[in-house]
């Protein structure tokens, strides 16, 4: 007898690394071309940032609707970084993130 509760969760894994996958590689070539005018960016491999909130949460929905689990939204305030002395490159963009 088959475990389809295994076999569904292993599906879903299979799927989620491919599309991650396919991101990245569609990402990292419309950066290297100049062509990321929407400027969503792969931060790690669990975390994308991205200029406004409408993004991140259309990208979150996507990825629920993939499959992808615990996602997570967010804000990295410039305000509470400098409060905090921990401004960087990522301040003032919304994140997406997962697993």
């Amino acid at each position: 007898m088959v475990n389809t509760c295994f076999t569904e969760t292993k599906e879903k894994d299979r799927l989620a690394d491919f599309t991650f996958e396919a991101l990245e590689a569609a990402l990292k070539k419309t950066e290297a071309e100049g062509k990321n005018k929407h400027g969503i960016h792969l931060a790690g491999e669990t975390e994308l940032l991205c200029k406004t909130e409408t993004q991140a949460e259309g990208i979150a929905d996507f990825l629920e609707d993939l499959g992808f689990e615990d996602i997570r939204t967010g804000y990295y305030n410039p305000k509470e970084d400098e409060q905090n002395e921990e401004t960087d490159e990522y301040s003032g963009l919304y994140y997406v993130n997962w697993g």
